[in-house]
């Protein structure tokens, strides 16, 4: 597989003059990237390249980072990135844009800009306040938590702070399969009725509004910390943008195969073990229909092999997996929520 390191640097158009159509393109200094390692099967137990990119001072890097470099003969760099697969490359060699030739389709991955400390407008998308008749709420944040009880702010508030510098896809798909960590009913979620417990006067007692209100036995907690959520907003089209790259890199690694299921009349793990034995770097994730029971009960009880449905593979599986099997019925589905193409044109 081929692979390069680069460095964005701007923005700029290109002009068709037969048609007038203007076309935004990305201007990206790329390499060049010297070969630091190659890694083997026999040595490492997988096949990969380590390149380097971004030449800086010798003392901006650890002792233990120029050691490694100076084994391959390379200037201390600042970026050491490793791309899986064979690449037919040794150490000491360099990488550079003459690889690739006008016309090839690439795959580009990288993280976002950082943005540096923003506001709650730009980071959560927040709402301003009125900006006429003496207003002083146009971009404040508004109310973090209670003031005397508890004292503190909760976890989870959503508040300014650093935003960008991450790989936006992934961290959104882990961050919603994470949970919050405790949760504390209020007086509106406990059991019990809004009815007074007695009557207003003359009973003798106090008065009581609820048996729900927190100084009561069982009653709700008081300013009671809810479950913190740590989903991540990202939009549609860079979702499906870094599935179909995810995918990519298995097709371009050779590491995706079409399984299919008519050999599985029924639930086999050993039928499923030889399988992969013959094909598949593990761990592997095993994409299959609802209606593909025996497909999925032959391949669940394999170790580190993840059985999913085509809904619910995620970008962060796709590239956890050493290797990727699709079976035919549910390969429609997967490149429809790529956006490749409709499912019902897939099918015809």
């Amino acid at each position: 597989m081929k692979g390069i390191l680069g460095r964005k640097l701007g923005m700029s158009q290109v002009f068709d003059p037969e048609t007038g159509t203007v076309t935004p393109v990305t201007v990206i200094e790329a390499g060049p990237c010297p070969v630091v390692q190659v890694k083997t099967v026999e040595s490492d137990g997988y096949e990969a390249v380590q390149l380097a990119f971004g030449a800086v001072a010798e003392r901006k890097v650890t002792k233990a980072e120029r050691g490694h470099l100076a084994k391959a003969g390379a200037e201390p760099h600042r970026h050491l990135v490793e791309f899986r697969g064979a690449s037919g490359l040794a150490a000491g060699e360099s990488v550079t844009v003459e690889a690739f030739a006008p016309g090839d389709r690439v795959k580009v991955s990288g993280i976002t800009i950082g943005k540096g400390y923003q506001g709650t407008i730009k980071r959560h998308g927040f709402t301003r306040g009125p900006v006429s008749h003496g207003s002083h709420n146009i971009r404040k944040p508004g109310s973090i938590g209670a003031s005397a009880t508890p004292s503190r702010v909760m976890k989870g508030v959503r508040m300014s702070g650093r935003m960008g510098g991450t790989h936006e896809t992934v961290r959104a798909e882990l961050n919603a399969a994470r949970a919050g960590t405790r949760g504390t009913k209020s007086r509106g979620l406990v059991a019990g009725g809004r009815s007074k417990p007695w009557r207003q006067k003359g009973t003798g007692r106090a008065r009581q509004g609820t048996t729900r209100a927190p100084h009561w036995t069982g009653g709700g907690v008081a300013f009671a910390p809810g479950m913190r959520s740590f989903e991540v907003k990202v939009n549609r089209k860079a979702r499906r943008a870094a599935f179909r790259g995810a995918l990519s890199q298995h097709a371009a690694n050779g590491t995706i195969a079409l399984l299919d299921a008519s050999g599985f009349d029924a639930p086999s793990t050993r039928q499923a073990a030889e399988l992969l034995s013959g094909f598949a770097e593990r761990p592997t994730v095993v994409v299959v229909t609802d209606e593909e029971e025996a497909l999925a009960k032959s391949f669940r009880n394999l170790a580190r092999v993840l059985v999913t449905a085509p809904g619910e593979l995620e970008v962060a599986a796709v590239l956890w997996a050493r290797s990727l099997v699709v079976s035919e019925a549910a390969l429609p589905l997967v490149l429809a929520r790529a956006g490749a193409a409709p499912a019902e044109e897939v099918d015809a």
